[in-house]
């Protein structure tokens, strides 16, 4: 089991796969969203399953409103597992206003 950065970036305005966990099991410790920008900006969460599809059934945060110039804990994604195949996918409201990292552990 190693720790490892699985995501630090900018999601885009249309849904996107930002973690792949195609050939490990990935464990989720900890993520944030932080909006440097000066106004609010929404976020949108899915893990989805191998082979499936972002849907309503695996939404863990619809249109996250985060403030401007706000930091924001996502525990819902905490202690989150991504078994093979699965993929956390992500959408924001607004192109380039939202910094998203997410760390965690994987493992074979």
């Amino acid at each position: 089991m190693s720790k490892v950065l699985l995501y630090a970036g900018q999601p885009s305005d249309s849904l996107g796969t930002i973690v792949a966990s195609a050939d490990v099991t990935r464990t989720i410790d900890a993520a944030t969203v932080c909006n440097p920008t000066a106004s609010a900006a929404t976020l949108t969460l899915h893990i989805v399953a191998s082979g499936g599809t972002a849907s309503a059934a695996d939404k863990l945060y619809h249109e996250l409103s985060v403030d401007a110039g706000a930091t924001v804990p996502l525990t819902g994604l905490v202690n989150q597992c991504l078994a093979r195949g699965a993929t956390v996918q992500a959408v924001a409201g607004t192109a380039s206003a939202l910094t998203l990292t997410i760390s965690g552990r994987t493992q074979g």
